[in-house]
């Protein structure tokens, strides 16, 4: 008897479970590509760098590629200590479908980090108080784009230093 009323009760609560607000219903999550390609450059010198994320609506996905790179600092008693720094390109976002707003259009959520050492002699003007110690260039977008399917979005910024163009397209493709 006390076997059979487990047996009920945790059917009741798995089925309570899988139709509870918060966990995902039949077809309301769509397929999805994100493309993010980066291009940092100066006149014809470009480098461009494609990224594709492929997720649902309503999920998040991270891409992450580069390296940790240890980083020696002195610390007060003369002995050095590493701290591990990322180098690479670092990618966060989520989509869903956009509320209120012409149908067909999602909130695209994302953050974009490009992080690189700069190489001392190819930058000279940068203040730096120890010249072996490396300096970081960092290009870093965190916000909401509203997209259509096939739609790009561009993010546009300017190194101060090297006077470097970097751009992020954004483009967002339905799998249907």
């Amino acid at each position: 008897m006390r076997r059979r009323v487990r047996w009920i009760l945790g059917s009741a609560l798995v089925a309570l479970a899988a139709t509870a607000p918060g966990f995902p219903q039949g077809s309301s999550s769509v397929p999805l590509t994100i493309q993010v390609v980066l291009t940092k450059g100066e006149g014809d010198k470009k480098v461009r760098l494609p990224y594709f994320l492929t997720s649902s609506s309503g999920e998040t996905t991270s891409l992450r590629t580069g390296a940790e790179v240890p980083i020696g600092t002195t610390g007060p008693d003369g002995l050095i200590r590493f701290t591990l720094q990322q180098f690479g390109t670092q990618i966060d976002s989520r989509v869903t479908a956009s509320e209120g707003v012409a149908e067909g259009r999602y909130k695209v959520q994302i953050t974009i980090t490009k992080r690189d050492a700069y190489d001392a002699n190819s930058a000279p003007s940068i203040p730096q108080g120890d010249p072996s110690r490396p300096i970081f260039n960092n290009f870093v977008f965190a916000g909401t784009l509203l997209l259509g399917n096939g739609e790009t979005a561009q993010i546009v910024a300017t190194d101060m230093v090297s006077n470097e163009t970097w751009r992020a397209d954004v483009t967002l493709s339905l799998k249907k």
